[in-house]
């Protein structure tokens, strides 16, 4: 099992982001809205006025650094 607490105050440019049934969730609008569209909304649900924020890993969270705090 892997826990994250995480604060994210936008939306990650992943594909867990960009698919349709998270443009469809956005746009309920729109019968087949794309990734334009999803993209004009995105920032309405969130704190920084930006559609998406990069994909980055810093070498903190890199996978082989060692956990800071495990579970037990």
């Amino acid at each position: 099992m892997i826990r994250v607490n995480a604060i994210h105050p936008t939306n990650v440019n992943t594909a867990l982001l960009h698919n349709d049934d998270i443009y469809r969730a956005f746009r309920p609008d729109l019968e087949n809205p794309t990734r334009e569209d999803a993209m004009a909304v995105f920032p309405v649900m969130q704190a920084m006025p930006i559609p998406t924020s990069s994909r980055t890993m810093s070498a903190s969270s890199s996978p082989s650094s060692p956990a800071k705090n495990r579970a037990t």
